[in-house]
């Protein structure tokens, strides 16, 4: 209930109370068995610091998600386990980008992208490759970018999901403008 409470929160744009609801509730499940909602509770609170610029709190709590969802540290040591972790993976990758430390977000893009190729999930797929692309680019490395960007703007055109669309092109803007190819960019 709580994970609900917090994501409307979320919404109303009333992030510190929904940091506060994700907290208690991580305390309510801090001494149980249950851990996989712990590692959803820990993953939420996780993207919800990420999503105020807080990368540091948020790759800690990501730290302590993957620990409740794989049982480790290691997500290489509980593959099995991904599938709990999936979205967790794209999150962690995310923020790695962010704070410019590409070999942790390439390998938390790869494992997201398998397990999203392998179980279907094209919508998790599309943001994975959007990322990737960004990714590339920022190891610059343009014509892998563009291929990953080109892949997602397929999905997201299947998806007919012009939020995703539009980040797409946006990041596609920003691969032309890092490679010097302004008249792409325009």
């Amino acid at each position: 209930l709580d994970m609900a409470i917090a994501l409307a929160q979320t919404h109303l744009d009333e992030p510190a109370a929904a940091e506060r609801t994700l907290r208690a509730a991580a305390a309510l499940l801090r001494d149980t068995d249950d851990t996989l909602d712990r590692g959803r509770v820990h993953a939420n609170l996780g993207h919800l610091l990420a999503r105020m610029g807080r990368y540091a709190d948020a790759l800690a709590v990501f730290d302590q998600a993957t620990r409740d969802l794989l049982g480790t540290d290691d997500p290489d040591a509980a593959q099995e386990r991904w599938p709990a972790a999936d979205v967790l993976f794209l999150e962690q990758a995310r923020v790695y980008l962010a704070l410019n430390l590409l070999p942790e977000a390439d390998a938390s893009l790869r494992r997201a992208a398998d397990l999203f190729r392998t179980t279907g999930q094209r919508y998790e797929l599309g943001q994975a490759l959007l990322t990737a692309g960004l990714l590339a680019a920022a190891q610059g490395d343009f014509p892998g970018a563009a291929t990953f960007l080109d892949e997602a703007t397929t999905i997201f055109t299947e998806l007919d999901n012009p939020f995703w669309l539009h980040q797409v092109a946006l990041a596609q803007i920003q691969v032309a403008l890092r490679s010097g190819n302004t008249p792409d960019a325009a």
